[in-house]
């Protein structure tokens, strides 16, 4: 990763969740659509935001609560204890941060966004070099077992001579 440390600090996560961050994106984007549906029914889902709103702050920080977002065993996992999306690193195809919001694109399937991220551009940095990773060792693995077939197809054909 690219920057400057300053001396004696341990690097941050670059996945770390900010819950009170967490919490706003959640809120706006729940809200947005709200909103979204109340127009395009012309009013009538106006009672339907009303309770929403009562409830939304319980709602949101019960589901907010436990987000995380990690990198292991080749896969990202975004997500809590309730919910969990677990997207392996080799179809990821991009990664862009967006209005404080990381949104990871995939070959097969919607894209994910992590929410609530304290440094976006340091967590896409991660994502893609993760995934780069994880595709050079992939990559790796399938060249030995290739060359362990040569070798073991030449060994049986001298065998047979």
């Amino acid at each position: 990763m690219t920057g400057y440390r300053v001396a004696g600090e341990e690097p941050a996560d670059p996945l770390a969740i900010d819950p009170a961050r967490c919490r706003q994106q959640s809120f706006r984007h729940q809200l947005l659509v709200q909103v979204v549906a109340v127009l395009l029914t012309a009013g009538l889902w106006l009672p339907g935001l009303l309770v929403w709103l009562f409830l939304a702050s319980r709602r949101v920080t019960r589901v907010t609560e436990g987000y995380r977002a990690r990198i292991g065993a080749g896969r990202l996992e975004i997500g809590n204890a309730v919910s969990m999306q677990s997207i392996p690193l080799d179809t990821i195809t991009g990664v862009r941060v967006h209005d404080g919001y990381v949104t990871v694109t995939v070959r097969v399937g919607q894209p994910a966004q992590i929410r609530g991220v304290v440094d976006p551009v340091a967590a896409s940095r991660a994502i893609l070099d993760a995934r780069d990773m994880h595709v050079r060792t992939v990559r790796e693995e399938i060249l030995d077992a290739e060359d362990e077939l040569e070798v073991r197809s030449a060994r049986r054909g001298r065998g047979a001579r």
